[in-house]
């Protein structure tokens, strides 16, 4: 967005550029994204997690959506009364279901207008275990801006890098697959910084061990 408001140009161009450098995936975080970003999205092949918030059943804050999802979120998975479109719609079960097949029921459509469903992705657990921990984790300063990490294989899918200035508070994060190691360049110079990570597979995630980043 731009300033207060949404530009389609803007927007587009903006998704042009993401796309230009590789970016494939955006993640609005706890602000509901502008319909001309999530079209731009569409005519660009940019996937979209259009997240309007992020607390379920803890609360981050007193008055957040934690304090009515309990009571509402029946009411916010069921579709039946929907006035628009679907195209970007994400259902989250926090305690998850077992299930074998999923079915998708349309219940009705104005006009009498027939379904059309472009894809349907279900993401769960499998039934096998989580990975192993990460196994000797080194993390070290390169330079005054910059850290390299690496670690051993131990079989898994891919890797979540997480670092921060407190152990407790590792708010910034990278993805990683089909490597072992991770240089990241956009620390603060002089600032005291901790590291884990985290390994998972289709069967979960299995956190690492919380180390400081050495100079």
């Amino acid at each position: 967005m731009v300033g207060a408001c949404s530009f389609a140009r803007s927007e587009e161009r903006r998704v042009e550029l993401l796309k230009k450098a590789r970016f494939n995936f955006i993640r609005t975080a706890h602000n509901t994204a502008p319909k001309s970003l999530l079209k731009a999205c569409d005519r660009n092949g940019m996937l979209v997690i259009d997240e309007s918030f992020d607390m379920w059943n803890y609360s981050k804050t007193p008055y957040d959506y934690a304090r009515d999802f309990a009571n509402s979120w029946k009411k916010d998975v069921d579709k039946s009364h929907a006035d628009t479109d679907l195209s970007h719609d994400l259902v989250v079960r926090e305690k998850g279901i077992k299930a074998k097949y999923i079915k998708l029921t349309v219940k009705e459509l104005p006009f009498d207008q027939k379904p059309a469903v472009s894809g349907l992705r279900v993401f769960g657990k499998g039934n096998g275990n989580s990975p192993q921990k990460a196994e000797r984790v080194s993390a070290y300063h390169t330079g005054s801006l910059n850290v390299k990490v690496k670690w051993n294989d131990v079989n898994a899918v891919g890797y979540n890098v997480l670092w921060g200035h407190k152990k407790d508070k590792l708010y910034h994060s990278h993805m990683v697959f089909d490597q072992r190691k991770l240089d990241i360049r956009a620390v603060v110079k002089n600032e005291k910084y901790f590291l884990r990570v985290d390994t998972f597979n289709e069967n979960g995630i299995t956190k690492g061990e919380v180390s400081e980043v050495k100079e």
